[in-house]
Order: structure tokens, then sequence, then C-alpha cells
């Protein structure tokens, strides 16, 4: 769901494993889109159903800045992709998350997106995290993975949608590559060669 927010067009998601950890990022994202109508409540209750379907109308990676704090619960993976999708979005927000993923370690995200000139405040490397408006400051990297993280690699691809130039990835220690595969189906200037990753945008 995350991926076809940037999106002009309609995506039509089937859910095969329903499991609650999907189910968090649906209320957060209700909270940004510049219409509220969108994405509604109810996506929560149909992604615990195996084999129901919604569909997204994406608003072309436009956000309003949220009123409360995104709770993502234990979602980590969520919490993480959120978080590079944002980070360029010249929005405002601020996520939280309860004791178990409050505890886990966001410095393998901050690092890169700081990088790119992303204003982030954190709590010593975790939760409460904190995005704030940089007026489009942000930049593509070059920057080398020296750890397997599927969802690190994710949350610098999903940064670099929104910015002008060319974002190169090197993974040391290669992982999983469903983001690279989602964002080229969806119509990303993506390309792997070896162990390098190479996204143009816009």
């Amino acid at each position: 769901e995350k991926f076809t927010l940037t999106n002009k067009e309609r995506s039509r998601i089937k859910v095969f494993e329903p499991f609650e950890d999907v189910s968090k990022p649906s209320p957060s994202i209700d909270a940004i889109m510049i219409s509220t109508d969108v994405f509604t409540r109810e996506v929560v209750n149909q992604l615990r159903k195996k084999g129901s379907r919604f569909e997204v109308f994406g608003q072309g990676g436009f956000f309003n800045d949220p009123q409360e704090k995104l709770f993502l619960g234990n979602s980590g993976t969520g919490l993480r992709l959120l978080i590079g999708l944002l980070s360029t979005r010249n929005v405002n927000v601020n996520f939280t998350g309860d004791e178990s993923l409050s505890s886990r370690p966001m410095m393998r995200i901050v690092e890169p997106l700081e990088r790119m000139n992303v204003l982030i405040k954190h709590n010593n490397g975790c939760l409460p995290i904190k995005l704030e408006s940089n007026n489009d400051s942000s930049i593509p990297i070059k920057y080398s993975l020296e750890i397997g993280s599927a969802q690190v690699k994710s949350a610098i691809l999903l940064a670099s949608l929104n910015l002008n130039g060319t974002t190169i990835l090197k993974e040391k220690i290669p992982s999983r590559d469903h983001t690279e595969i989602l964002l080229k189906y969806l119509g990303a200037n993506i390309k792997k060669k070896e162990n390098v990753i190479t996204l143009k945008s816009p």
C-alpha cells in the first residue's frame, strides 16, 4: 500500500495471508493522505481477512501533516518504510510504536537519511522519531549497504523517489529484492547490475 500512494492511478490489492503486522500502517496512512476517503479505517479489518480485496487511489506523493502521532504498533517494516517514504515529502511527522518497537534500533535508516539532508530527530537511535520539513533540500546519495537489510534499502529507495537525480546503492550482502521489483513494475526508473542498484528520479 505504501508504494501505491505515490501513484496517481488506482491500484487493486489482494490479501493472501493476513497478519497483525501488515494492518498497522493503514491508520497511519489514513492520517497523512490529502483525501481521507482514499484510505478508510475499514481497510484495517479487510487486511485481516484472507482473500479480501481493496483499492487505493494514490495522490501522486502529496501528503498532509498528520494531526496526531503515527502509531505503528510492532510493525518494524511499516515504520522503516513509512519513514523513508515521508522523509523527503516536506511533512512534519511524529512516529511512535509499542514497547517492543520502541526498543529496536533505527540508526541504520537514520544515518543514510541524514546524508540525504533529511531533518530527522530521534531518541538515541530509537523511537519516538520526528521528521521535519526541509523545504525540498534533500539530495540523492551514493551509499554502501554494509549489512544485508531489505528494510534499510527500501527506506532509502522510497526516499529517493521524490528527489531530482540518481541514487546509487551498493549491496555488500544481497537482501530481498521485493522493493526493486515492485518499483520497476510501478514505472520507476530503477536498474540493478550485479550488486549495484541505480534509481533515477523523477
